[in-house]
């Protein structure tokens, strides 16, 4: 296990990659140079590997990077995760398109987005010390991939500071983040005493009603981190998460488990391009909105280890385990529609002329022989088999019978290109077919079915 680094190793001019993972290195020993006032050469002479381009310093003991790597221009790749960092290092001018720096105890951000604006398209902060999310991260416009779950993340930064018009993966789970009722905020974050937590709404609610713009209030000393107080109710006053709206179009994973939410943001609701989404371990989420079904490439929703009871149908489809996202956004289009069951079948008896279609549907409807001769007759059908199989108890005895509307499509060529404007998805089709050998010679010539 090394425990240092000797300054001869970064002196091969021609070096790409350099891997010193899982060591005990808590130093390198490079000149820390002032880079803002060392020369070009200067900074060379300290760091000779110019061409390096990945450098894995992960699993290690390092408190702090050497300013001198600002001389590998060329580096893409660099890896610090699991050390003992307090800060990023200044970023440089270098293409740099993945930092990690996970697992450390990262408290503050410097401004990365004055060399890596485009460049850095993967982040990972995760399991860190951060309260709010800091203003550099959110000016990263070639941003694609940003994790910062196990964090201490309180609130979101104001809609206007985001530019990662590209963000298509965000994971902000195992976090603080909030959003509900402005008492219910009070209670779980503030944690104070009756008195106090009541004169405190009382303040908040009296700057937000003498106010005609959303009120933004501090969770912490770093002034990025902050949530709303909603002024469409002034009757009960509610702390929101506000998403930006570029996400809409760009953000396709969003995980959000394991936070303090009490409701669904409502901006989530409007990323049409969203197709996963992460609410688990959230147990004051108790309501999913109907809104969600209107997301068409959405095919993951992950809400176990949560209370939802409305839509109270949720509950069950988790605990069956079949197609649970699915299922979901079924249940929630149909209360988005106000959708009410309809136990019903269309069946369509179809087949060659003559070959007892209408015979076989008045013998199941026992109805009369239709007296016109119509295209298509239709009769409504409930068969006594469903009271037998309620007898057995394969059907629940509070389930509703199925009602069958049956469909007698005349035969005949005439009929057959008129027929098939009828047919629909979700439809039975009966074929019914003469075998006698008297109609071997129409079967050939019929060519309808």
């Amino acid at each position: 296990m090394l425990k240092t680094v000797p300054s001869e190793i970064f002196m091969f001019t021609r070096l790409e990659t350099l891997s010193l993972a899982h060591n005990h290195i808590d130093k390198i020993e490079l000149a820390n140079i002032e880079v803002r006032e060392a020369s070009q050469s200067t900074l060379e002479a300290a760091w000779r590997c110019s061409s390096l381009k990945q450098l894995d310093l992960s699993h290690n003991r390092l408190q702090t990077i050497p300013n001198g790597i600002q001389a590998a221009t060329q580096l893409t790749k660099l890896y610090i995760a699991s050390n003992k960092l307090k800060d990023l290092p200044q970023s440089w001018c270098c293409p740099l398109e993945k930092l990690k720096a996970s697992n450390n105890s990262i408290t503050n951000v410097p401004d990365i987005h004055l060399h890596w604006l485009k460049s850095l398209k993967f982040l990972d902060l995760s399991t860190n010390k951060l309260t709010a999310i800091p203003l550099p991260i959110c000016r990263l416009s070639g941003l694609q991939d940003l994790n910062l779950s196990h964090n201490q993340i309180q609130a979101l930064p104001a809609p206007m500071e985001w530019c990662t018009l590209r963000l298509s993966i965000l994971d902000l789970s195992h976090n603080q983040l909030f959003h509900g009722d402005l008492d219910q905020y009070l209670d779980s974050a503030l944690n104070t005493s009756n008195s106090l937590r009541s004169a405190f709404t009382r303040t908040l609610k009296k700057l937000a009603g003498d106010r005609n713009m959303d009120m933004r209030m501090h969770c912490d000393p770093n002034p990025t981190s902050m949530f709303y107080v909603d002024q469409n109710q002034p009757e009960d006053k509610k702390l929101l998460l506000e998403f930006p709206k570029m996400f809409a179009d760009c953000l396709h994973t969003l995980n959000l488990n394991h936070n303090k939410l009490h409701a669904v943001p409502d901006d989530i609701c409007d990323m049409s391009a969203l197709r996963v989404l992460d609410l688990q371990g959230n147990p004051d989420l108790t309501q999913l909105p109907a809104k969600l079904s209107t997301l068409r490439d959405l095919y993951s929703i992950k809400v176990d280890q949560n209370q939802i009871k409305d839509p109270p149908e949720i509950d069950q489809i988790l605990t069956n385990g079949i197609k649970p996202s699915q299922n979901i956004k079924r249940v929630l289009r149909e209360r988005l529609h106000d959708s009410q069951p309809y136990r019903g079948v269309k069946l369509m008896i179809v087949g060659p002329q003559k070959s007892g279609k209408t015979s076989l549907m008045t013998q199941l409807c026992h109805c009369e022989w239709p007296i016109e001769d119509r295209g298509v007759n239709v009769q409504k059908w409930q068969p006594s088999f469903q009271r037998t199989l309620r007898r057995t108890s394969v059907l629940q005895m509070n389930q509703e019978e199925i009602n069958f509307e049956l469909w007698d499509l005349k035969g005949g060529d005439n009929y057959a290109l008129v027929h098939q404007t009828l047919f629909t998805s979700r439809t039975l089709y009966l074929l019914v077919w003469d075998m006698s050998e008297k109609n071997r010679e129409s079967r050939k010539s019929d060519h309808g079915y």
